[in-house]
């Protein structure tokens, strides 16, 4: 069986603000997102609402523990209770 190879690195990107639907607001972000085989992995996420943990308004004790979590170097849960993928 062949071995199949993967490509991953990491780009700026930006999650729009604004009003939607029923009067909800989205906070506009600026994140680090995920490129997998050259694609942004948001745009094969495209029907959900998310960005990576990797915001630019994040604390550095925050960015620090969620680098930690998306590198495995720790067991502990996100406190928000969302799920990363991994």
């Amino acid at each position: 069986m062949a071995a199949e190879y993967v490509t991953f690195g990491l780009a700026p990107a930006t999650r729009t603000g604004g009003v939607l639907a029923g009067g909800a607001y989205r906070l506009h972000r600026d994140f680090l997102d995920f490129i997998v085989d050259g694609r942004p992995l948001l745009l094969r996420l495209a029907d959900v609402d998310a960005v990576s943990p990797l915001a630019s308004d994040l604390g550095p004790s925050i960015f620090t523990s969620e680098v930690r979590r998306l590198l495995l170097d720790t067991d502990d849960p996100p406190a928000d209770g969302l799920s990363l993928i991994h």
